[in-house]
């Protein structure tokens, strides 16, 4: 039960990425910085999938069942 709720927590986490980068005082930091977080929400908007032994999808909806 404990990987279960490990596992769950970090796909928690992986979704909340973007909206974390957004969310920070970005406005008036470095150009290189700003270019940094562009890339980072950029790479967070990409499907995260977690397979179970690459056969089956990992999702808080197969989490549940």
């Amino acid at each position: 039960m404990m990987i279960e709720i490990l596992v769950f927590f970090k796909l928690f986490q992986a979704e909340s990425v973007r909206d974390a980068a957004w969310g920070c005082d970005w406005v008036g930091t470095p150009v290189p910085f700003q270019r940094c977080l562009v890339f980072i929400i950029a790479t967070a908007n990409k499907e995260f999938t977690l397979t179970a032994g690459k056969f089956v999808p990992v999702s808080k909806k197969t989490m549940i069942n």
